[in-house]
């Protein structure tokens, strides 16, 4: 519950919500489990923010 918590905030400082995040991720072949992407938004926004800008491309 906490990871999904983490995430969701990181998703919404970059203009998305959790359920589009993860969408755009599998989309895209990003195959991080909840609790390393919950690490990466808190300590490395910078590589998290690049995630949901691939999320956000994913087709």
């Amino acid at each position: 519950q906490l990871w999904i918590t983490r995430i969701s905030a990181g998703c919404k400082m970059n203009g998305m919500n959790y359920s589009t995040f993860m969408h755009g991720l599998k989309l895209s072949g990003v195959d991080m489990n909840r609790k390393m992407l919950s690490e990466m938004a808190i300590h490395d926004p910078a590589a998290f923010t690049a995630l949901c800008e691939r999320a956000k491309n994913a087709k």
